[in-house]
């Protein structure tokens, strides 16, 4: 193992072929490189990458080319890599070593952050990413279109599991199911969580009453409870303690992220059908006024119509509001 000062190749290039976003093409030092180069033909080798300061951060790359000019001593590496390292695109450290006897990667399971792939040929496009990439790492993602695949699980050709391997043309893909998927369907429960608990509520408040008003689909209709003559659920039992309430009895982070989504979904509605409520109101009390009354002048017109009494109406209703 050696340690050299590293730069990010962000900071070097402006050839697309290093600053594509999944390249796994690193620069080693030119000494490195040379030494490397002797041993890369060796069957199953690849280069470990680790930061000095956490050992335990390691990425595993088997395509590398020298290193040149101001930075000929230096190491080069894509952004992606000074993240999973934690590593600053400048000033860092990195530790190179040359690894032999590295698994060959027989089946790979992978999770796309959007279920649109299945409306295009995937498995060509993967096929292709993959072989490009030659050796891969757990918990590293690499993009096809605008699709977020991340390597969930590595199992090599004598069915262990590994944490990185060298790609061949004839790994199984699996496919976990897709983020936002992953997402409605625990939004889903989430919300069911809430439904539960505001019908308890309302029980309680209104002896059952209006239990049966609260609708169970997938997106909160909160005008149920606000268009409620007698809400009283409204005045005991605020948002903010239904959402408190809610949120201590969640572990997952995710899943309190969730349910702040959907509680700021319930607000807005709240205060969008509050605020026409309070509209609705003061029209309300305009036409239960004088001042939507039409004069004896208004009527005096002997072709008035009903068509144009309700337009004479809706005038004096808005000069009024």
């Amino acid at each position: 193992m050696a340690t050299f000062d590293v730069i990010c190749e962000d900071l070097c290039f402006e050839d697309e072929k290093y600053l594509n976003i999944d390249s796994h093409i690193i620069h080693l030092p030119k000494t490195l490189f040379i030494d490397f180069m002797k041993k890369i033909n060796e069957t199953n080798s690849c280069i470990e990458l680790s930061n000095p300061l956490f050992n335990d951060k390691k990425i595993f790359i088997r395509k590398f080319v020298s290193s040149f000019g101001r930075y000929s001593k230096m190491a080069i590496i894509p952004k992606w890599i000074c993240d999973k390292l934690e590593l600053n695109i400048i000033g860092s450290q990195i530790n190179i070593s040359f690894v032999n006897q590295v698994n060959i990667i027989k089946k790979m399971k992978i999770k796309g952050n959007k279920s649109s792939y299945v409306n295009i040929d995937i498995k060509k496009l993967l096929e292709e990413k993959i072989e490009n990439l030659k050796c891969i790492n757990v918990n590293t993602f690499f993009h096809i279109n605008d699709i977020i695949f991340t390597i969930c699980d590595l199992t090599s050709i004598n069915d262990e599991k590994i944490q990185y391997g060298i790609t061949t043309d004839e790994i199984e893909i699996d496919f976990e199911t897709p983020d936002d998927i992953q997402k409605l369907e625990r939004r889903k429960i989430i919300f069911d969580k809430i439904i539960d608990n505001l019908n308890l509520k309302i029980s309680f408040n209104n002896n059952d009453d209006n239990k049966k008003k609260i609708k169970k689909t997938g997106i909160f209709k909160f005008s149920d409870l606000i268009n409620n003559n007698d809400s009283n659920v409204i005045n005991k039992y605020t948002l903010d303690d239904l959402y408190n309430e809610l949120f201590e009895t969640f572990d997952n982070e995710n899943d309190k992220l969730l349910l702040k989504e959907i509680f700021d979904e319930i607000y807005d509605e709240y205060k969008t059908l509050s605020n026409k409520q309070n509209t609705n109101n003061k029209i309300n009390s305009v036409f239960d006024g004088k001042g939507y009354k039409l004069s004896n002048n208004d009527l005096s017109n002997n072709d008035i119509t009903n068509d144009k009494i309700r337009q004479l109406r809706l005038e004096k209703l808005i000069s009024n509001v």
